[in-house]
């Protein structure tokens, strides 16, 4: 993993993503967004019957301009590269989209790159990143914190993560897991050249 210098745009995006973060344990993303007009389904690939290559190209290039659906597909291409790491060990692609913030980045690839390294391995089929709703930054952040420039270029998702049916082989045997789907509260950052980062990564149910 790469050492990392907090710039002032970093300090940012780890000011939104605490706050998001925040929002998602007291409860303000409640289950009422869920309903939210706003909301939308469908996004992305329909979930594999069987295991696929992770690392196929998302559903929506990275380098198109940045939109919510960019930044959704930005999400399913970061949760890939995760996959990447527990199959081969190779964390450099997933190290470089994480922002210089994100610590829970760094902590789920450490455990990929752990697992890998005990010889388990994970077959999966790639993730699909349902979209419940984009954030507005003035929700979480106080107004007069708000940066009109900087702000635009963050995305605060609250999304559900469909995962494909997942076999999980160790030193010790074969486990098979069933497809299932967890919440996941996402910060994202819009960069130069149509790159993507990813500032924060919070599970939910």
């Amino acid at each position: 993993m790469r050492a990392h210098h907090v710039s002032p745009a970093g300090a940012r995006i780890a000011r939104t993503a605490t706050a998001v973060a925040l929002a998602a344990t007291i409860g303000l993303l409640t289950s009422a967004c869920l309903h939210d007009g706003s909301a939308q389904s469908g996004h992305g690939a329909p979930v594999a019957d069987e295991p696929s290559d992770p690392a196929q190209e998302p559903s929506v290039p990275l380098e198109a301009a940045p939109t919510t659906e960019a930044a959704v597909a930005a999400l399913e291409h970061h949760l890939a590269l995760e996959q990447e790491v527990y199959r081969t060990g190779d964390a450099t692609e997933l190290d470089q989209m994480a922002a210089e913030t994100c610590e829970t980045c760094r902590v789920r690839c450490q455990l990929a790159l752990d697992a890998h390294a005990a010889g388990f391995e994970v077959v999966a089929g790639r993730a699909r990143v349902e979209l419940v709703r984009r954030v507005p930054a003035e929700e979480v952040v106080p107004a007069e914190q708000l940066d009109p420039e900087l702000d635009r270029d963050i995305y605060l998702l609250h999304t559900r993560v469909h995962n494909t049916e997942t076999t999980l082989r160790t030193p010790h045997g074969t486990d098979s897991h069933p497809a299932a789907e967890h919440g996941l509260v996402a910060t994202l950052v819009a960069g130069a050249e149509g790159s993507w980062h990813v500032g924060d990564l919070t599970e939910t149910l």
